[in-house]
This record gives structure tokens, sequence and C-alpha cells, in this order.
């Protein structure tokens, strides 16, 4: 609702207020412009920064702590998801997969270009489980070898945590941290 409040406010005498699935798509950059500054709009109106940073001071970025804010703040866990990841101190990345693909993912500016998140889940995770009805409910954070969940230089001797949970569409959500490299 917040979303399309952020068009009727801000999009008025643009054309249509209908978000299509064309148009939030890597091909219409201009419609992907606009559907990212609602996204940021909406966040800011249903998750204000200046009561969400204080809010989160010392709490670890993962799952638990995003319910948590949705619990307090009346909000989505997807949205207070992508808060937290984007409010975060450490590179860390929000992605939704279904069974097939990575269908989207949100990264936060400190997490390193170079590194892509894979478009088909790891067996080994607890997202390939959840997403073919093998477990249910929130995972517990988990530290696995980074490349079960990204690309880039040496991935391989990354690690990440990840913390998973399937959502009533029957994707998958996770929570992805990079953790520093070790000298």
């Amino acid at each position: 609702m917040a979303h399309e409040l952020a068009h009727w406010i801000c999009d008025k005498g643009q054309g249509s207020f209908r978000c299509a699935n064309e148009d939030i798509g890597p091909q219409n950059a201009e419609a992907k412009n606009i559907e990212a500054y609602a996204n940021v709009y909406a966040s800011q109106l249903i998750l204000p920064s200046y009561l969400v940073y204080p809010w989160l001071d010392g709490k670890r970025t993962n799952l638990d702590t995003a319910k948590a804010l949705g619990n307090e703040f009346e909000a989505s866990l997807t949205a207070s998801a992508i808060k937290v990841a984007r409010s975060a101190q450490t590179p860390t990345c929000v992605v939704c997969h279904s069974q097939t693909k990575r269908v989207w993912n949100q990264k936060n500016i400190a997490f390193p270009q170079e590194f892509y998140v894979r478009q088909e889940l790891h067996h080994d995770t607890a997202a390939f489980a959840m997403v073919f009805g093998k477990a249910s409910g929130l995972s517990r954070p988990v530290k696995e070898a980074a490349d079960r969940w990204l690309q880039g230089p040496e991935a391989y001797r990354r690690t990440v945590e990840t913390q998973s949970l399937k959502l009533p569409d029957d994707t998958v959500l996770t929570m992805i941290t990079l953790m520093p490299t070790k000298p």
C-alpha cells in the first residue's frame, strides 16, 4: 500500500500507477528506477531510518532481527529484512529464490560489486530444503562456504552467515552476510 501511495504522490501525471512484472525487469530501466524510488519511499514511510537505526544498534544482522523489527513496526518480514540488510555495516544482501531461480536480491552498499548471488540454490543449504518442502519455518543462522551462495573472485575462500525462511508463496527468503576475510 505504501509503495502505491508513493506512486500516487510522486508520479502524478506520468501515466498509470500499475506495477507490472515487465516494469521491474532489466529490460525497462526507466520503469525500474521509478519502482525502486517507490520502494525507498515506502520503506521510509513504514520503517523510517531515524527510528530504525537506533532500534537496530547493537543487534545482529539476520532474519531473527528482521522478524523482531517487523513485529515492532508492524511491517512485513521481507520489507524488514531489506531494511536490516541495507542498514548493516557489514556486506549483506537479501535474496528470494523459487525452486527454479533467483527471483530477486537486494545488496547493501558494503556488499562487494564483484560478487553475484547465484541463480540456483545449492543443494546443501537450508533454503534448498525449504523450497523443496523438506524443511519449513525460520532456519538458525549458519556459517557456510560463500561459494554455495555467491559467484565471484575467490568466493570459494570466503565464508558467509546465512539464515532462511520459507514464505507463504513457496519461495524462500535468505539473508546473506559476507564474513571478513582472515589474514
